[in-house]
């Protein structure tokens, strides 16, 4: 009866321990960080190597359209196109702009919360505003500063956004 019981107790033991082990090595493998235990190391890797520049203005990787503004509300909205060139969907979780409208500092941030997109795809943002000036003769900007994070899988990427003079 001994026997049995303790061979019972002892394939319970193992069976947890082929199925806790191989998250265990896991973590350690990976320094016991959960995140990059978790994430596609390939995803990030691809992440990084279609990254680099892709927000500067001769990448092409956005484009800024052209500007509106309600004289009623003062409100100014600018619509941006992004084009993401990766194979895998990711979301926009914040994109703000700062940018000169008629010598005035307008800061402009997303509509909406977050975006998903997806692979491939072309993406118009609206960023909005209130502007201080009633008499907004030119709604170009110029002289953007600002900034744009992606997220995958609980990783956060941050990109600068950066173009002097006019569109």
């Amino acid at each position: 009866m001994k026997r049995e019981t303790a061979l019972k107790i002892g394939l319970k033991l193992l069976g947890l321990a082929f199925s806790i082990g191989p998250l265990l090595i896991a973590f350690s493998i990976n320094d016991w960080d959960i995140q990059r235990a978790m994430v596609n190391a390939a995803e990030i890797e691809s992440i990084e190597n279609k990254i680099g520049g892709l927000f500067e203005p001769e990448a092409g990787g956005f484009e800024i359209g052209d500007a509106e503004y309600d004289n009623a509300s003062h409100l100014l909205r600018l619509p941006v196109t992004l084009s993401l060139p990766f194979p895998f969907s990711i979301d926009l979780v914040d994109f703000d702009i700062t940018a000169q409208f008629d010598s005035q500092e307008v800061t402009l941030s997303m509509e909406q919360d977050s975006i998903t997109l997806s692979p491939n795809e072309n993406v118009v943002v609206w960023l909005s505003g209130q502007v201080a000036d009633e008499n907004l003769v030119n709604a170009q900007p110029t002289n953007i500063q600002g900034s744009l994070t992606l997220q995958k899988y609980g990783v956060s990427i941050k990109f600068t956004v950066q173009e002097s003079g006019g569109r």
